[in-house]
């Protein structure tokens, strides 16, 4: 097995995500993280669909996914994601399952064993979540994609991409920065 990064692969995050948004024919904003979580051949269940099918508490659900949010994990082969809708904004929703695609699409669950990805070990998981960030912001609002439409600024990039407004905002310091760099 690999061994953990010890500092997050942003450039890797962001190539899987070109590579995810090209393999998966992408070609309209905003991106559909549902809609690709089923095209990769990966099932998706609301913490509220596994209450009512299965009859179990909240809590219990969070404890296991070990995330208020959501979790990935692997079932018959291929990967099921868990996510939260209850008191969640639909832009947190996508979030957290572009987050979780993130983690299936940088290998995170292959490339790495379970006592790797124990919870025990926070920092590790702390790298491997800013990856998935990374990969996901990168979904959600694709650089070349925002660069090429002219799509710089929070509010344009939020309404061109469904975002939230604090992580339209972390887009538009991304195009300053790059800004910035080439001057």
């Amino acid at each position: 097995m690999n061994q953990l990064p010890s500092k997050p692969r942003f450039y890797f995050a962001h190539r899987q995500a070109i590579r995810a948004l090209i393999h998966l024919g992408v070609n309209a904003l905003p991106f559909d993280p549902l809609k690709a979580i089923r095209l990769i051949g990966c099932k998706a269940y609301s913490y509220q669909q596994c209450i009512q099918e299965y009859h179990v508490p909240i809590r219990d659900i969070v404890v296991g996914a070990e995330s208020k949010d959501g979790c990935v994990f692997p079932m018959s082969g291929k990967y099921a994601i868990l996510y939260n809708t209850e008191g969640n904004t639909q832009t947190r929703i996508r979030w957290t399952l572009a987050h979780e695609l993130a983690h299936i699409l940088l290998g995170h669950l292959t490339d790495f064993t379970s006592e790797q990805l124990a919870f025990d070990k926070r920092e590790d998981h702390d790298v491997l979540d800013q990856e998935a960030d990374a990969c996901a912001a990168e979904l959600l609002a694709p650089s070349p994609i925002l660069y090429r439409l002219g799509f710089y600024d929070a509010a344009t990039i939020r309404s061109a991409c469904n975002l939230s407004w604090k992580a339209s905002k972390y887009r538009e310091h991304f195009f300053l920065r790059i800004a910035q760099t080439y001057r």
